[in-house]
């Protein structure tokens, strides 16, 4: 690996610990063992890393829902492959960083936004259409507006006012999201499907 990927590795693994604002370059040099100047060569602030890791993380996101997608017997399957992903990475995320990025990064979290708006978008619409295919989604859903709506409701889950992260904790908020919305839109038969996927009995 080289050292500016070390670095961003590095990197990373600190914020996800102790959040974005709290890190320093001077914890980080001292993490790593290697000076300032040594990161100062390969990136131009603190806000370069954390861009270039916010960058390569949505990018190694898109990469894994595509293949996820892909690898899916059905909507509702590829749904809970995706949820499990996302939950079990913000396990390992102490929530600050995402409070951090907003108030004082919002350069950086116009990268989620811009994500959301557009590769997830794009992402459920193109599910949904399959869904209704599959008789799993219902036919008179406008996917559009249902798109949007399950992007709002997953950037909600971030959002320390609404959801305070001493009380809901975001890897559960996310799942109990995506099922609230597979429910909303899916046909009895996808309600069968989700069902048998959570271990629900039909009678409960």
């Amino acid at each position: 690996m080289e050292i500016k990927d070390r670095i961003a590795k590095g990197f990373e693994k600190l914020i996800k610990k102790y959040g974005v604002k709290r890190v320093t370059l001077d914890e980080l040099a001292t993490e790593m063992g290697i000076s300032k100047k040594t990161i100062y060569q390969h990136f131009e602030d603190k806000t370069d890393i954390i861009r270039h890791v916010f960058q390569n993380e949505l990018h190694q996101d898109r990469c894994l829902i595509l293949d996820l997608s892909e690898n899916s017997k059905n909507v509702i399957e590829q749904f809970f492959k995706i949820s499990k992903f996302f939950q079990e990475e913000m396990e390992e995320i102490n929530p600050i960083v995402f409070y951090d990025l907003k108030k004082f990064y919002p350069e950086i979290w116009n990268l989620f936004i811009e994500h959301k708006n557009g590769f997830i978008r794009q992402q459920v619409t193109m599910a949904l259409n399959i869904g209704k295919e599959q008789g799993l989604v219902r036919h008179d859903l406008d996917v559009e507006l249902s798109a949007i709506l399950h992007g709002e409701m997953i950037e909600m889950a971030f959002n320390d006012e609404v959801m305070p992260s001493k009380k809901f904790k975001v890897p559960q908020v996310h799942v109990d999201i995506i099922e609230f919305f597979l429910y909303g839109v899916c046909t009895l038969k996808g309600h069968k499907l989700i069902n048998n996927y959570k271990n629900i009995n039909e009678d409960e």
